[in-house]
């Protein structure tokens, strides 16, 4: 049985009790935390067995039973810890205060009164911040490839002219390209966030920090056999070459490397020949047009 209430008071943990035997309380040590798991938490607590009057040891204690739950006076839970004078509890939840308290019991079974109640509150585990990522945006021109290595994530769009790659990666990471031309095609220029960087077929972007850019141009290989104004190389000069070339202009029907070289025949030079200005416009499209229809030849 425990022994009389002791009259004098002590400091534990920066909190004034009024000790009891046996008196309960928390050690110093560092609870657990995990964030895979709600029932992360741990403590260990420890109390002064009883003692008797004289302030000799009381020695008919049999062992001792923790109680403790989650509102003060409340106690939903018990442990009987044996004949031992401290016990780690385990499983709390993050992000609650448990109050505790601690009886003896003799070998009759007879247990005593409750201790001082002690608590302890545990912070809500936080989940570990989410690395940032960049986009590096990969563009590879008609006629070749830029392709992307290393663990990333790629998305991927299409139009007449070009590839588009939307390259996803990790801060810190290194992630690199590989340029390709195509058969028939030779690369022309690559540029990294806007400034030429030449005929590289490699880039790395090392430990990113932002988003980035590269982009690759490429140029045919083959001659062009087809005559000025054949512009779908079938070789005929035809109404379909006229509007062919006068989609582009009206409808922006994006034509090919080779197609603008035999599509740019406006003007004619002295001797009637396609002399061109190295664009492609409505005098292209009606001049093919007057070509095809026998109004002029060359």
């Amino acid at each position: 049985m425990l022994r009389a209430l002791e009259t004098s008071r002590r400091h534990f943990g920066g909190i004034l009790v009024q000790r009891l035997f046996p008196l309960l309380f928390i050690l110093l040590f560092l609870p657990l935390f995990s964030i895979t798991t709600a029932l992360a938490a741990q403590t260990t607590l420890a109390w002064d067995p009883p003692v008797n009057p004289d302030g000799t040891p009381f020695t008919g204690v049999a062992g001792y039973n923790l109680y403790f739950g989650t509102a003060s006076g409340t106690y939903t839970r018990s442990i009987n810890t044996g004949n031992v004078t401290s016990y780690t509890i385990s499983n709390l939840n993050d992000g609650t205060t448990y109050y505790f308290v601690v009886t003896d019991y003799d070998y009759a079974g007879n247990e005593s009164g409750f201790s001082n109640e002690v608590s302890k509150t545990f912070p809500a585990a936080t989940a570990p911040p989410v690395p940032a990522s960049y986009q590096i945006t990969a563009t590879a021109g008609n006629g070749g490839t830029i392709t992307p290595q290393g663990n990333v994530s790629v998305n991927q769009a299409s139009n007449q002219i070009s590839t588009i790659k939307t390259v996803t990666a990790p801060q810190g990471t290194s992630v690199s390209f590989t340029v390709t031309a195509n058969q028939g095609y030779q690369l022309s220029n690559v540029t990294v966030d806007g400034i030429s960087a030449g005929k590289i077929t490699s880039y790395t972007f090392s430990n990113l920090n932002s988003n980035h850019s590269i982009a690759a141009s490429f140029t045919t290989t083959a001659s062009t056999t087809s005559p000025k104004g054949d512009v779908d190389s079938d070789g005929v000069i035809s109404l379909a070459d006229a509007l062919t070339t006068l989609r582009s202009v009206t409808n922006n029907t994006q034509l090919t490397v080779d197609q603008r070289t035999r599509a740019d025949v406006w003007p004619l030079d002295a001797s009637g020949k396609p002399l061109g200005d190295s664009s492609v416009n409505l005098n292209d499209a009606l001049l093919i047009l007057r070509r095809a229809v026998g109004l002029v030849t060359w």
